[in-house]
C-alpha cells in the first residue's frame, strides 16, 4: 500500500535524525548536518571523506555545522517552535533520556566534534526552548559520534559509536550528566570501519554493535556495569581492558550493518533484527553458540538505515481465521528508514503449529516514497499515556499512527498517517 503525505515542509539544512519526546509526544526534534564546501568530495551524514593519495583523510580540514530544530505537531498542525544552532558541529544522532523528570525532558546530542551535548526542553518558557546543560568530550575533536543510546535501566550509562571505529560506554557517576558530573569513557569494542549503530539488549546486560565492516558483535557488559572501580575517573578512552566479544559475525550481511533492534519472544528466545546497506532487513537467532543463524530476511529496495518498533503482540489472535499453523503467534510492526527507497512499514510474524517448528517471515504493509533523496530520519509519534487539554486526544487502541520522515539532500520533512 502506497501512503501519501498529509503535509510537508522544506528545511533550511539537511536533516540527519529525528526523535519524538516520549513524555510530551506532541514535540519532536530534528537534528541537522551541513558540511561546508571544500576541495574534498564528501557524501553526506555518513562522513565518508575522500582520502588523499597517501590514504590520509581530509576530515580534520572539513568544517561542519548543525542544529536541533524543535517542532510541535497537534491536531494536524505542524509548528516550528525553536532552532538551536551549533555553528561548529553537525548533529549525527539524538536520544531522549528515559529517566529524566517528565516535566524537564533531557536530550542527548551526538556531534561531529567528539562530544555529547545535553539539553533540557523547557516547556514553561514562551515559546518552549532548549537549554544546554552540559558538553562532555568522549573522543578526539576530529571524531564523529555516529550513534548514541541510553542504557535501558541505568540512568548513568550511555553507549556511543565513534568514527574511528570505537564502541564506547560513558558513565555519569552521579547519573545527572550535568556539567559538574564526572564522566568516564571506556572503549569496549572496535570495528575496522565506521560503527554505524549500537543498541543494548532488553535486559541491559549485553551491547550489540554493527559497522561498515559488515560485522555484528555482542559484548557482555554486566560485570563492567557492576564494577565502577574499573572505570577510573578520567574521560580518556582505555582500550587495554576491552572485553572479548561473546560472539561476532561477518558473514550474515553483504555490506555494512546500519541498524540493530533486539527482540525477545516466548521461552526467552533472543533474536536480533538487523539492517544493512545491502538493502535487506534480517532476523538473526542469538540462541546457542557458534555462527548466528539468519532465520528471515527481505530485500526492501534500499539500504536499511534505522529500525523502530511501532507495536508488538505475542500469543495467537483468536480472531484470525485459518488453521492454528496459519495464525501468527508473535507479530512485530516496524518502521524502517530505507535510504534512497523512502520509508516502509514492515510486519515480522512468527507462525507455530502443533509439532511444527516456528517459521518467521517479513512482509511490507505500507510504503512512503515521496522523498527524493536519502531517508535517514523517520519516527513514529508515541501515544500519550496522559493528555493535557491542549493535546490531541488519541485512543490508545487506535490502529492509525502518525509518522514523520525526512530526506537529506532535498531537505524534505513529511507527515503521514498509516494504519497498523
Amino acid at each position: 500500500m502506497e501512503v501519501s503525505s498529509l503535509l510537508s515542509t522544506t528545511l533550511d539544512v539537511p536533516p540527519s535524525c529525528i526523535a519524538f519526546c516520549p513524555s510530551h509526544p506532541e514535540y519532536f526534534i530534528v537534528g541537522t548536518y551541513f558540511l561546508y564546501p571544500s576541495s574534498t568530495v564528501a557524501s553526506s551524514i555518513d562522513a565518508q571523506e575522500t582520502p588523499d593519495n597517501d590514504g590520509t583523510s581530509h576530515r580534520e580540514r572539513q568544517q561542519r555545522s548543525g542544529s536541533a530544530v524543535l517542532y510541535r505537531y497537534v491536531k494536524s498542525v505542524l509548528t516550528p517552535v525553536c532552532t538551536l544552532s551549533l555553528p561548529s558541529a553537525a548533529v549525527l544522532d539524538i536520544a531522549w533520556s528515559p529517566f529524566a523528570n517528565r516535566d524537564v525532558p533531557l536530550l542527548c546530542v551526538a556531534t561531529s566534534t567528539g562530544t555529547l551535548e545535553f539539553y533540557n526542553l523547557i516547556l514553561d518558557a514562551s515559546p518552549p526552548t532548549l537549554a544546554r546543560t552540559a558538553v562532555h568530550g568522549i573522543a578526539d575533536a576530529d571524531a564523529l559520534i555516529l550513534d548514541v543510546v541510553f542504557h535501558p535501566s541505568n540512568a548513568g550509562i550511555i553507549g556511543a559509536t565513534v568514527s574511528n571505529g570505537d564502541v564506547v560506554l560513558c558513565r555519569s557517576h552521579d547519573k545527572t550528566w550535568e556539567q559538574a558530573s564526572s564522566v568516564s569513557v571506556k572503549t569496549i569494542a572496535h570495528h575496522s570501519l565506521e560503527p554505524w549503530t549500537l543498541t543494548f539488549s532488553n535486559d541491559g546486560q549485553n551491547l550489540f554493535s554493527g559497522g561498515d565492516d559488515a560485522m555484528v558483535q555482542c559484548i557482555e557488559i554486566g560485570d563492567l556495569l557492576r564494577d565502577e572501580d574499573s572505570w577510573g575517573s578520567s574521560q580518556e578512552d582505555d582500550e587495554t581492558g576491552m572485553p572479548a566479544p561473546l560472539w561476532s559475525d561477518r558473514r550474515a550481511h553483504g555490506a555494512g550493518v546500519t541498524a540493530l533492534l533486539p527482540i525477545t519472544v516466548e521461552h526467552d528466545r533472543k533474536l536480533l533484527l538487523t539492517g544493512s546497506y545491502d538493502d535487506h532487513i534480517r532476523l538473526l537467532s542469538m540462541t546457542g553458540k557458534g555462527r548466528r543463524e539468519v532465520i528471515a530476511e527481505l530485500n526492501l529496495g534500499g539500504g536499511v538505515w534505522r529500525l523502530e518498533l511501532i507495536k508488538s503482540r505475542q500469543g495467537a489472535d483468536e480472531k484470525t481465521r485459518g488453521s492454528v499453523s496459519d495464525r501468527p503467534t508473535a507479530v512485530y510492526t516496524l518502521l524502517v528508514s530505507c535510504m534512497h527507497a523512502g520509508a516502509r512499514i514492515v510486519q515480522l510474524s512468527q507462525r507455530t503449529g502443533d509439532g511444527v517448528e516456528s517459521h518467521w517471515d517479513f512482509e511490507v504493509q505500507a510504503q512512503f516514497t515521496e522523498h527524493k533523496s536519502m531517508n535517514y530520519g523517520t519516527a513514529v509519534q508515541p501515544i500519550a499515556t496522559s493528555l493535557s487539554a491542549d493535546r490531541e486526544s488519541v485512543d490508545p487502541a487506535t490502529k492509525q499512527r502518525t509518522i514523520v520522515s525526512t530526506s537529506f539532500y532535498d531537505k524534505l520533512l513529511c507527515v503521514w498517517n498509516v494504519d497498523v
